[in-house]
């Protein structure tokens, strides 16, 4: 009854924390290989005019 009620929300809510947490680090990573692309095109001289 109200212990596992119990247990299910906390692991509910154990699971948004970490898909948010998941979701923040994959937007980092996506930002770090963005700039990464940028500094490559800077060194290569072949970076579009914007």
């Amino acid at each position: 009854g109200k212990c596992m009620h119990l247990a299910n929300n906390l692991l509910n809510q154990y699971k948004e924390k970490m898909t948010a947490f998941i979701e923040a680090d994959g937007n980092k990573a996506h930002m770090r290989l963005e700039a990464l692309d940028d500094e490559g095109l800077e060194k290569e001289g072949e970076k579009p005019g914007v």
